[in-house]
């Protein structure tokens, strides 16, 4: 059966709604309202593109949503990626193609050249909603997650003693702020090293500095005494960097994980991995979240020798917009 919805560009009155629907879908990983407008109020317009839509049915509620936006780590004026939420209650009526025809006419003004979009592995009809409109995979990230409960914490004390006897310390960035002043572009520096090092399907491209501090830094959620950095020779080569979900406060979320190519395999990234869940033991932590490209093989090893379990897996699909006719 179709039903359609009223579409409407979105308001700041709707951020509840759109929490509301996202969490209808995804109620083990919820979304709160407050970080939504707070990352909105972050994006930089100016630079980079982004609309969202609502979907209100006959008696006004919000029961769905889609936006369009270009990834700023994987930006190209051309290339977009979209998102559509459906709440399960108006599933299979037609109300997520209305909306992915909207933007696909949005992407057509644009002059898009290629748009992605996400799915979960264990949700096959979205998978399936994608292919039909000639998406096709190009990535798989895999989603793990630790009950810190099982964790041993005296792990991460012999692997920070194997590193300190190649001269190695592991520090945290709020320790770091009090004795080096230049601890910030540093850190981003590091930060874009290991961004570039992260397997991807699409080219990589920097984050400008201010935009780190707000999102990576300043943010309400960052932990600083969980943002841990390896120092060799007085530099960092290395970071892992966990928040607190925005949502479940008993949760810790991976932001970044990695090192400097130079110092890859002496341990640096698992001592640091390490160091972080005994953090989160120590602190009353439930659980730690991480995803990583199926790709990166030595990292998935990594989790798995820590105790991560895996929980699901998102796909990352494309399509060509020069060779897709659209739909009616």
């Amino acid at each position: 059966m179709t039903r359609s919805v009223r579409l409407r560009r979105f308001e700041d009155r709707d951020y509840a709604a759109i929490a509301a629907v996202a969490n209808a879908i995804f109620p083990d990983d919820p979304r709160d309202a407050e970080d939504i407008r707070r990352r909105d109020r972050l994006w930089d317009g100016e630079r980079y593109d982004l609309l969202r839509l609502v979907g209100e049915n006959a008696t006004g509620q919000i029961v769905a949503w889609g936006q369009l936006n270009h990834l700023p780590h994987h930006f190209h004026p051309g290339r977009y990626r979209i998102g559509i939420y459906v709440e399960p209650g108006s599933q299979r009526r037609g109300v997520g193609g209305q909306i992915h025809d909207c933007l696909q006419r949005e992407l057509r003004g644009r002059r898009a050249a290629v748009v992605g979009a996400r799915a979960r592995s264990d949700m096959a009809e979205s998978v399936r909603f994608l292919t039909r409109r000639g998406f096709a995979p190009v990535e798989e990230t895999a989603e793990s997650r630790l009950n810190v409960a099982d964790f041993d914490p005296r792990c991460a004390d012999e692997a920070e003693a194997r590193l300190a006897a190649e001269g190695i310390a592991i520090t945290t960035l709020a320790a770091e702020r009090d004795r080096n002043r230049h601890v910030l572009p540093d850190v981003h520096a590091l930060y874009l090293a290991c961004l570039r090092d992260v397997p991807t399907a699409g080219a990589t491209t920097d984050v400008p500095f201010r935009q780190f501090v707000a999102r990576e830094i300043e943010a309400p959620n960052v932990v600083p005494e969980a943002i841990f950095l390896a120092v060799a020779d007085g530099c960092y080569v290395g970071m892992c960097a966990f928040v607190r979900h925005p949502g479940l406060p008993d949760v810790l979320s991976g932001r970044m994980t990695g090192s400097l190519p130079s110092v890859r395999g002496r341990g640096i990234v698992s001592a640091l991995k390490l160091r972080m869940a005994a953090y989160a033991h120590a602190h009353g932590f439930r659980e730690i979240r991480t995803w990583n490209s199926a790709q990166n093989t030595a990292m998935v090893g990594i989790n798995e020798r820590m105790g991560f379990v895996r929980h699901t897996a998102w796909i990352t699909l494309q399509r060509d917009e020069s060779e897709f006719p659209g739909m009616s």
